[in-house]
């Protein structure tokens, strides 16, 4: 029986003032891995068949995802690649730099051909450069540094000298990463390339080891090149089919569909670690996910350098790994904006470890500090507005009002929720889902989220009903929703609650977020800025609708707002 191989993901997290996980591969060991699922060999007619999300538009070089990546290697080569051990050679075959770091000069191996018959010559490079300018006024990464051209000279077909106007650290590994395109094919005429089709068809000239022998509506047919520069594959056919994601690429892989799969979560990893017919490798990506502060956002004004060391000294990375990964196998922490499998990663380089009592002083001394208390009174039948601006804690005190904090979040022991004279803190979950709704309902600001778009309005406002009016009929539920939404104002009630979100308008679905909070008549309302996503017109509508239930009802309401006219109103 044929093993098949499994490739684990890992991702690194946090680098300074970031948090960060390895993406792209390459086939160099590393503690910041990517654990994959591949087949190790191939099957017995030498074809290596691997799955995609979806069918790409066309097959010209680009690495814009990860399945057009995965398209293009095959058939596709880079100059070289520069990695932590040096330089990779493809296409190239040498690359000199002067001391000043501002000559380049570039030969192409002698060897290297299309698959055509044609040499990859220095015409390609300089033509892949100008198409890469084509709508940016001619310049690109390649031909600008700074606002100044790069020089190009031609020294022979096979020699390729570049002047910098200064040097540039990242120059070496963008010139070596671009995938040239065949200048032959389009008459040195670069604007000849879009709308042409030329790579949609099958007599495409490719420069890697991979001719397309066939495109078809679910997958693409590479063949083996047996005039190849770097000696023929031992691999003579890759396929690439669309199978979709999750389980259906998993039940591919089990039935010997595809080759190779990813593994992304701790339970694959245990269900293959222990499968005779796989084997597991992990390798580096050449990517990093990261979380960062937005300077130009609406609190840039606050964040110091002490308020951004705040907020980082307060970051546990190890249990953001936990959490969105599941395994340290999975995933590590980085140290470094970079992976370490690039040319300028530094293993010296050092990120911020947590530091909670540092940081909680650095919040304080930069303002930055989150409320720590909060005390206020809602009496019956009465409006109370809790104002402030984006990310003061509004919403999460509201949350906590109807026992909605997530976790690691908490109301902390010493604090006291008192609703007609019964303490909510020490409430259970059975208790709490009673609550809600009956006692105490909320409205979202974003009612196109918060509503189900795969229900139909009158079922999700008779849902509430359901849960909290159990001995009422079907005809009974479906009254009662019909007749609170009549009283929100909805025009031809009876055919809103046949629609569906998408088909009402903002002004209609924030109606009906309002039915369906305010269908069990609870005494409580809260409404987490009910009109921030509505024009004023409508706005002005909202609120008038919530002081008319209000008078009727009798019930009291908590507004949450950053907007003084609201409260005005």
């Amino acid at each position: 029986m044929k093993r098949r191989a499994l490739a684990l993901l890992c991702a690194g997290i946090l680098a300074v003032g970031m948090l960060a996980g390895c993406g792209g591969s390459s086939d160099k060991k590393d503690s910041s891995a990517k654990t994959e699922d591949t087949k190790k060999e191939a099957k017995s007619d030498g074809t290596f068949t691997v799955a995609l999300n979806y069918m790409p538009t066309s097959l010209e070089p680009s690495t814009a995802s990860d399945d057009q990546t995965s398209l293009v290697r095959p058939i596709f080569e880079p100059l070289f690649v520069e990695t932590k051990d040096g330089i990779e050679y493809y296409l190239a075959d040498k690359l000199d730099i002067s001391e000043d770091a501002k000559t380049y000069t570039i030969h192409l191996n002698e060897k290297a051909n299309w698959s055509d018959g044609e040499p990859v010559t220095v015409d390609d490079i300089l033509f892949t450069m100008n198409y890469a300018g084509r709508n940016s006024g001619g310049k690109s990464s390649y031909n600008t540094i700074n606002k100044q051209e790069v020089v190009f000279n031609k020294k022979d077909d096979k020699t390729l000298e570049i002047v910098l106007p200064e040097p540039y650290a990242t120059y070496t590994a963008a010139i070596g990463r671009m995938m040239i395109y065949p200048s032959h094919a389009f008459d040195n005429d670069y604007t000849k390339v879009e709308g042409s089709g030329y790579f949609n068809s099958t007599d495409m000239a490719t420069s890697g080891a991979y001719t397309v022998a066939e495109i078809n509506d679910d997958s693409i047919v590479y063949t083996a090149r047996d005039d190849y520069y770097r000696e023929t594959p031992s691999v003579k056919k890759v396929v690439m089919k669309t199978i979709g994601s999750g389980s259906t690429k998993q039940v591919a892989f089990e039935n010997g569909e595809i080759s190779y799969m990813r593994i992304t979560t701790p339970e694959e990893l245990k269900k293959y670690e222990g499968d005779d017919n796989c084997n597991i490798s992990s390798f580096s990506e050449a990517r990093l996910n990261y979380l960062q502060i937005n300077p130009y956002g609406p609190a840039k004004d606050k964040l110091t350098e002490d308020a951004r060391k705040a907020i980082f000294l307060a970051i546990n990375a190890d249990e953001i790994i936990d959490t969105a990964y599941g395994s340290d196998e999975l995933a590590t922490v980085a140290n470094s904006l970079l992976t370490p499998d690039q040319s300028l990663y530094n293993k010296d380089c050092k990120g911020y470890e947590q530091d909670l009592e540092e940081a909680k002083k650095l919040a304080k001394s930069s303002g930055i500090e989150g409320v720590r208390g909060i005390s206020f009174d809602v009496k019956k039948g009465k409006t109370t507005a809790l104002v402030g601006e984006s990310g003061c804690g509004k919403s999460v005190t509201a949350k906590s009002l109807m026992g909605l904090i997530e976790k690691p979040g908490k109301v902390k022991p010493e604090s006291k929720i008192i609703y007609q004279g019964k303490e909510l803190t020490g409430y259970t979950e059975k208790e709490w889902n009673t609550f809600r709704g009956k006692e105490c309902s909320m409205v979202f600001q974003d009612a196109l989220v918060s509503l189900n778009p795969t229900m139909k309005v009158g079922k999700q406002i008779a849902e509430n009903l359901k849960n909290h009016e159990s001995s009422l009929s079907k005809e009974e539920i479906y009254q009662k929703s019909l007749e609170m939404l009549k009283q929100t104002g909805v025009p031809d009630p009876e055919g809103c609650m046949n629609k569906y979100p998408h088909e009402l308008s903002g002004g209609m679905r924030q109606r009906v977020m309002i039915a369906c909070a305010m269908v069990t008549h609870p005494q409580l309302l809260i409404a987490d800025e009910p009109t921030t996503a509505l024009d004023v017109t409508i706005q002005a509508q909202i609120i008038a609708l919530m002081e008319e239930l209000q008078e009727k009802l009798g019930m009291s309401i908590i507004i949450i707002t950053h907007d003084l006219g609201v409260v005005a109103d």
